[in-house]
C-alpha cells in the first residue's frame, strides 16, 4: 500500500485552489456540529480540500432512513455514532488531519471544548433543535469566528454565514433567547416550486419528517464547502477571491430548475413562495 502523502493527495486541487490558499486550508481547523446529511458530506468534502483539522459532533446514530443521503450512511453503519463513522471516514481520505469526536453532541458542559483552536464554525444541527443553534452562534461571536450554516432543500442547497460583528442568527430568527418559539418562515427563504403545499403542511406541523434526497444533501455540501473555503482564505488575508455569502442574504442553488439566486433571510421571501406554489397549484386543478 503506498505511503500517504499530503502534498501529492491534494496536488489536483492546485490550479482551481493556489499554493498559499492550499497552505491556509492545511493549517485550518473547521468544526461541524451535525455529521448527518449536509453536514457529513461537508466533512468529506473538506477532508478531499486539505483541510487540516475537523471537528465533528452529533449524539445520532445512522438508521435505515438516512440511506437515501447521509455521507458513510450504509447497512454496515447502521446503529452506529454519525460522527465517529464520519470521522473513521475523514481519516482514510486524509491519515494526517487532526479529528475530533463528540458523540454526544454539543452541550454546555462541552462547548469551550468543541469550539476549542476552530477557526470556522459549520452549525449543521436539526431546525428542530433552535436552542442548540442559538448557543453555538452565541459561542461563535464570542470567539469572533464566522458561523456559517447550509441547508438542502428538495434538489437545491441553500448558504448563508454570520459574521462576529454583524447580522446574528437570532435576529434572523426573530428570537432573543433559548426556548422561544421559532417560525418555520425563519429557516427557509427558499421553498422549490416543485414540493407541494400538503408536504409543506405535513412537516411543519409536525406530522411527517422533512423530505430530503442526495441530490440536494450534495449540492449543499458543494456550496458549504465553497463558501468554507472562502471565510478561510479571506480570514488569513487573500483577497482576490469573492467575499462568502453573509446574512441577511443567502445562496441558492437548484438543479431541478436550473437557477441561481441570492435571496434575503426575511419571511417575506418564505411566504412568496410559499404564495407561488398555492396559487400554481389551484391553477393545475382549474386546467383539469
Amino acid at each position: 500500500m503506498p505511503r500517504y502523502n499530503y502534498d501529492t493527495a491534494i496536488s489536483r486541487n492546485l490550479g482551481f485552489i493556489s499554493g498559499s490558499e492550499q497552505a491556509i486550508l492545511r493549517h485550518s481547523h473547521v468544526a461541524i456540529a451535525g455529521a448527518g446529511g449536509d453536514g457529513g458530506m461537508l466533512a468529506i468534502q473538506l477532508a478531499r480540500l486539505g483541510i487540516g483539522a475537523i471537528t465533528l459532533a452529533d449524539p445520532e446514530s445512522f438508521e435505515l432512513e438516512n440511506l437515501n443521503r447521509q455521507a458513510e450512511a450504509s447497512m454496515d453503519s447502521l446503529g452506529r455514532n454519525k460522527a465517529e463513522v464520519v470521522a473513521e471516514a475523514v481519516r482514510k481520505i486524509a491519515p494526517d488531519a487532526k479529528v475530533r469526536v463528540f458523540r454526544d453532541g454539543v452541550v454546555p458542559s462541552n462547548v469551550d471544548d468543541f469550539f476549542e483552536r476552530a477557526d470556522l464554525l459549520l452549525d449543521e444541527t436539526e431546525i428542530t433543535t433552535p436552542d442548540v443553534a442559538i448557543m453555538l452562534a452565541r459561542h461563535a461571536r464570542k470567539l469572533a469566528i464566522p458561523n456559517m450554516t447550509v441547508l438542502n432543500i428538495g434538489f437545491a442547497g441553500l448558504a448563508t454565514s454570520f459574521e462576529p460583528d454583524g447580522t446574528t442568527l437570532e435576529e434572523i430568527l426573530g428570537v432573543d433567547q433559548p426556548g422561544a418559539p421559532v417560525d418555520l418562515s425563519s429557516w427557509l427563504p427558499y421553498i422549490p416550486p416543485y414540493v407541494s403545499s400538503s408536504t409543506l403542511e405535513g412537516f411543519a406541523s409536525g406530522d411527517r419528517p422533512a423530505p430530503t434526497v442526495a441530490i440536494g444533501v450534495g449540492i449543499a455540501a458543494s456550496i458549504g464547502a465553497t463558501q468554507a473555503l472562502l471565510h478561510l482564505v479571506h480570514r488569513k488575508g487573500i483577497s482576490n477571491r469573492p467575499q462568502p455569502v453573509v446574512a441577511k442574504d443567502a445562496l441558492v442553488i437548484d438543479a431541478m430548475t436550473a437557477r441561481v439566486s441570492r435571496l434575503k433571510m426575511t419571511r417575506w421571501s418564505h411566504r412568496r413562495h410559499i404564495a407561488r406554489i398555492v396559487i400554481g397549484e389551484r391553477l393545475a386543478r382549474r386546467r383539469h
